[in-house]
């Protein structure tokens, strides 16, 4: 199950420079911030690997959780448009 955003872990990411470069380019073309774009990016991995590790009724609850807290990310970029 997803976690509520009240209750999220900071997690600490070394990438290299070019690429978060990129990243932020394309967040701001978005209109996401970096770090909900990276959020997006895990959560597509994320689905993913489901394929494979969740089959099944569990692997419908883990893409329903996902497709919650992706949306609430879009929703708020939205607002700041």
């Amino acid at each position: 199950m997803m976690l509520e955003m009240k209750e999220r872990v900071k997690t600490d990411m070394r990438l290299p420079r070019l690429l978060i470069q990129h990243v932020e380019e394309i967040a701001d073309l978005v209109g996401l911030p970096k770090n909900a774009f990276f959020t997006v990016a895990a959560s597509m991995l994320a689905v993913q690997l489901s394929r494979q590790y969740a089959p099944g009724k569990k692997r419908a609850k883990l893409l329903a959780d996902l497709e919650k807290e992706v949306q609430k990310i879009f929703k708020e970029a939205k607002k700041a448009l």
